[in-house]
Parts: structure tokens; C-alpha cells; sequence
């Protein structure tokens, strides 16, 4: 589905028609996943608690295009906005480092269940647990993103399997979050459709 309500403002930059981000994302904070979860597009939901875990799927089918998640918005969001994370397939890559200007950081915490981390389990700011989005420094073709080894890889299958890791993010405007990646697989099993939970940590 495409919508044009914003036809006008487009039109400035030469377009008639933007995709609706809504149609790619699914939310569940709790009670079931539905429309009435998400917050109309690109606006702070500020009596929200976030701390309440919640589970999203983002449509990432798309071979070309990428999809930007906002923590604070709690959805998809478009370049003019702030964003955290950007998801094309099975790729994930920080606002941060080489991928953008956003100052995003994350520590990646192995073998830690995601309902065990706490605010306890947050690094100082400046402690070199922070880590963003970088060039490929070990000469395996790859850059060094935080997100690059999210899986394992059946080669006899082809089937990425999250591999047991919770990741904290510092956002673009400073909150710190736990991430999970939990699926990569839509109903169908179809891929392209990564699943995660994520929740603030209040310090």
C-alpha cells in the first residue's frame, strides 16, 4: 500500500508518493500486536513506558532498501528523523561509526538472556565496552559492524539462527535500550523478516 497525503511536501523534492512505514512494521507491547500499538508516524510517544519490553518485526525483504528504527518513536522512521538501527535483509547496521552521524554505541553482552540484563549491567559511557560500526580491520572482507555475526549459518539449510546475545544500544538522543534479535523468519518461514525484543534500561 503507498499513500500520497503528504503529496505536497514531496512534490518539493520531486515526488509524488512515499511509502507507508507502517505497512513494514509489526509491534507488540504486550497485549496482543496490532495498528493501535504503533504511535502515528514520526511522533514521540512520551507517556509511553519503555522500560515494558516489546517485540517488533520489520519488514526487510527489500534487496535495495534499507528501513530505519527510532527507539524513542518506536517505529520506522525516515532519513529526515533521528534513527538508531537500520535493517535491509539480514543486515543491521548502528547510526553511528561508517553507517552515520547519529553517535549510536552498543556493547554486545554473549550468552546473557535478555530478561537477565538490568541497568546494572551498563558499562560507564566512556568505557571501551562502547563500540559502534567500523571499517573491516581483520581483512576478511566485512566491515566490522556490531550487528555482523548476529547469527549462525546453516550451509546445509541456509538458515540463520540468532545466536544467544543481548546487545545494549546508547540512541541518537541518549537512552540506553537491550536488544534481542529473536527470528529472522515470518510465519511462513519466509526470510526478510527480523524479529526483536528491545526495552529501555533506566539507569
Amino acid at each position: 500500500m503507498r499513500r500520497c497525503d503528504l503529496w505536497m511536501l514531496m512534490g518539493l523534492m520531486g515526488m509524488a508518493c512515499v511509502p507507508d512505514l507502517r505497512d513494514r512494521l509489526t509491534r507488540d507491547d504486550g497485549d496482543g500486536a496490532g495498528e493501535e500499538d504503533l504511535a502515528p508516524e514520526g511522533e514521540l510517544d512520551t507517556g509511553a513506558d519503555l522500560s515494558i519490553p516489546q517485540e517488533v518485526v520489520i519488514d526487510a525483504t527489500s534487496e535495495t532498501d534499507w528501513w530505519l528504527y527510532d527507539f524513542e518513536r518506536q517505529g520506522l522512521v525516515d532519513e529526515s528523523l533521528p534513527w538508531d538501527l537500520r535493517f535491509q535483509r539480514y543486515r543491521v547496521e548502528l547510526n553511528g561509526g561508517i553507517n552515520g552521524d547519529g553517535d549510536v554505541y552498543a556493547v554486545v553482552l554473549d550468552g546473557i538472556l535478555f530478561d537477565d540484563v538490568t541497568a546494572d549491567d551498563v558499562p560507564p559511557s566512556a568505557d571501551a565496552a562502547w563500540i559502534t560500526d567500523a571499517e573491516d580491520a581483520d581483512g576478511d572482507g566485512d566491515a566490522d559492524t556490531v550487528f555482523v555475526d548476529w547469527f549462525d549459518y546453516d550451509p546445509t539449510t541456509h538458515i540463520l539462527t540468532p545466536k544467544p546475545r543481548t546487545t545494549l544500544i546508547r540512541t541518537v538522543e541518549g537512552m540506553v535500550v537491550k536488544v534481542e534479535i529473536v527470528d529472522y523468519y515470518d510465519g511462513t518461514g519466509t526470510s526478510g523478516y527480523p524479529r526483536f525484543r528491545w526495552a529501555e534500561l533506566i539507569e
